[in-house]
C-alpha cells in the first residue's frame, strides 16, 4: 500500500516538474523574441527607446544630470544588454535543473551559459543586416558578462541553500 501512495507522490511531482519545464521554456523562448525585437529596431528607433529611459532615470535621480548624457545612455544600453542576458541565464538554468541528469552531474548547467552565449553571438549577427546597426563581439562579451553574472548568483544561491538544507547554516529562510 505505501508503494502505491509513493508512485501517485512520484507521478504527482513529475507532472508538476512538467508544467514547470513548459512554463519555462515559454518563458525563454519570449524572452529571446523580445531580445530579437529589441536588436530589429532601426538605429533611430532604438536611440528614441534609450533617450526615453535615460530621461525617466534622470526625472528619477536628477544627480545624474551632473553627468554626460551620452555616457550614461552607453551605460544605459550596455545594462540592458547584461540585464536580458542574466534574466536568459537564470531560465535556462531553471529550466536545466527541471531535468533529472542536470540535477547529477551540475557540468550541464553550463549548457545555459552555451546558450547564450550562441543567442548573443546569433543577435549580434542579426543586427548587422538592422538599418544604422551594426554587430560588434564587445557586445557579445557584455552579454556574456550578464548571463556570467546571473549563472554565478544562481550557483551561489544552490550552494548557500544546499548550506541550509544540511543544517550547515542555522535560522529560517523565508
Amino acid at each position: 500500500m505505501n508503494d502505491n501512495i509513493f508512485e501517485s507522490f512520484e507521478g504527482w511531482a513529475l507532472s508538476k516538474i512538467k508544467k514547470i519545464r513548459r512554463i519555462l521554456f515559454i518563458l525563454i523562448i519570449v524572452l529571446m523574441i523580445l531580445i530579437f525585437w529589441f536588436s530589429s529596431r532601426n538605429a533611430d528607433e532604438s536611440s528614441n527607446q534609450s533617450g526615453l529611459l535615460l530621461k525617466i532615470a534622470l526625472d528619477l535621480t536628477p544627480e545624474l544630470k551632473k553627468v554626460d548624457t551620452s555616457i550614461l545612455e552607453h551605460f544605459l544600453r550596455k545594462g540592458a544588454h547584461m540585464f536580458e542576458y542574466f534574466v536568459l541565464c537564470i531560465l535556462s538554468v531553471t529550466y536545466i535543473l527541471t531535468f533529472g541528469k542536470a540535477r547529477k552531474n551540475r557540468k550541464w548547467l553550463l549548457m545555459a551559459l552555451l546558450v547564450c552565449l550562441f543567442y548573443a553571438s546569433t543577435d549580434e549577427f542579426h543586427q548587422r543586416f538592422v538599418p544604422g546597426r551594426w554587430g560588434c563581439v564587445t557586445d557579445v562579451c557584455v552579454d556574456l558578462t550578464g548571463a556570467t553574472i546571473g549563472f554565478l548568483l544562481y550557483m551561489l544561491m544552490l550552494r548557500i541553500y544546499g548550506l541550509y538544507r544540511n543544517g550547515l547554516i542555522v535560522g529560517e529562510i523565508d
